[in-house]
């Protein structure tokens, strides 16, 4: 039997919220999304209005492939990454 698993991206789970497109695919006991967000996007105007709560209250972890992004976390500190900066954000956050 291979150790090998495999899903596209192509055949994931879609979401489309405001300024955004997620595409979220499942290996094993690992969720993986591939996320693209459009500029002017950010977690308190486009994704609290639907979840309600005052940050984003998900752990990721990620790459940022291009652009870049702020984060706010919810003591106040900033971070910015760029392209090619692998990231991990607690819970708490606005994007």
């Amino acid at each position: 039997m291979s150790n090998v698993m495999r899903k596209s991206f192509s055949e994931g789970k879609i979401k489309t919220p405001d300024k955004a497109h997620s595409s979220t695919v499942t290996l094993g006991n690992v969720t993986l999304s591939k996320t693209t967000l459009q500029p002017g996007w950010s977690w308190s105007s486009c994704i609290k209005p639907i979840v309600v709560t005052d940050s984003c209250q998900a752990g990721h972890v990620g790459v940022v492939v291009q652009g870049e992004m702020k984060v706010k976390h919810d003591d106040g500190s900033e971070d910015y990454f760029k392209a090619s900066d692998a990231y991990y954000l607690a819970p708490g956050h606005d994007g």
